[in-house]
């Protein structure tokens, strides 16, 4: 909830694309609103299909970054992203870096990332 208030400061005061990335999940099972505000919904989510296994998440976490990343360049010209993890980071950090490498290895521009790791837990 700390980062999705941080993201929505920096929508109204900058001109810069905020994306959310997450697993998909039951919100009645995930926030309640009256007691940590409002929850944004992602824009693009992370599934773990039926053979969950630590793999297939790698795997698709992998993928929904550099299906984001891709979009972010491709349509938006945008060559430099600031991610923000929120929990079970080495997930997120792990499709980062293979996403990157892959994009860089596609594009005669470079496309450059900063990481901010947050826990998840209160």
């Amino acid at each position: 909830m700390q980062i999705d208030e941080l993201l929505q400061e920096i929508i109204g005061k900058y001109d810069v694309p905020v994306r959310r990335i997450g697993a998909k999940a039951d919100r009645a099972d995930f926030v309640d609103e009256s007691l940590t505000g409002k929850y944004f919904d992602n824009d693009r989510y992370i599934s773990f299909g039926e053979n969950i296994s630590i793999a297939n998440i790698y795997r698709n976490c992998y993928e929904r970054i550099k299906e984001e990343i891709r979009t972010l360049v491709l349509e938006r010209g945008i060559h430099h992203v600031l991610v923000i993890f929120c929990g079970y980071t080495s997930y997120g950090l792990w499709g980062l870096k293979k996403a990157l490498k892959e994009m860089n290895n596609e594009l005669t521009e470079k496309v450059t990332a900063n990481a901010i790791i947050q826990d998840s837990s209160f």
